[in-house]
């Protein structure tokens, strides 16, 4: 794993923690951000999982 993955799961890890723990002492608002943070995070693509599809080249002149 890279490092950036890595970084990338400790920052969601804590994130999503943090407002579970927030969401426990009643920081509604605060605990409904630090989930959607780690959710955020977490379905960012790593440059690991781009995919890349190469078209045949006659195939834009067929399409309006």
């Amino acid at each position: 794993m890279s490092l950036w993955i890595v970084a990338g799961l400790a920052a969601a890890i804590y994130c999503l923690a943090r407002g579970i723990v927030d969401l426990r002492q009643g920081a509604v608002a605060w605990g409904v951000l630090g989930i959607a943070s780690a959710v955020v995070i977490l379905s960012t693509p790593s440059p690991m999982h781009i995919l890349s599809i190469r078209l045949p080249a006659g195939l834009s002149r067929a399409l309006p």
